[in-house]
């Protein structure tokens, strides 16, 4: 090991010496298994852009909740209509398919 390496290690980085363990990499992140689809749909059931969100399309979420709100506040049948086609675009999504907006 280099003077610069010895350095780093002794000040504690990442690069001490013998750590070869996948861990010990800075920023290293556990795989994360996809979003499920009943559940992003139960979410679009309790609140509008929910199921979306939890899909991992944050602007799309905006956009349901968004159209959806002023759809209930139009008139109620809109608002319920907009609502079935969010919780299905949102289990679309969260299932791998393209949902929508």
């Amino acid at each position: 090991m280099s003077a610069r390496g010895r350095a780093w290690a002794g000040r504690g980085g990442a690069q001490a010496q013998g750590s070869t363990a996948p861990d010990a990499r800075r920023g290293a992140r556990r795989p994360t298994s996809p979003p499920n689809a009943d559940v992003a749909a139960v979410l679009a059931i309790l609140a509008p852009g929910s199921g979306h969100l939890y899909a991992g399309r944050p602007r799309a979420a905006l956009l349901w909740l968004l159209v959806i709100l002023a759809g209930y506040w139009a008139v109620q049948w809109p608002g319920f209509v907009l609502h079935a086609l969010s919780i299905f675009s949102a289990r679309r999504a969260a299932a791998g398919r393209d949902g929508g907006p």
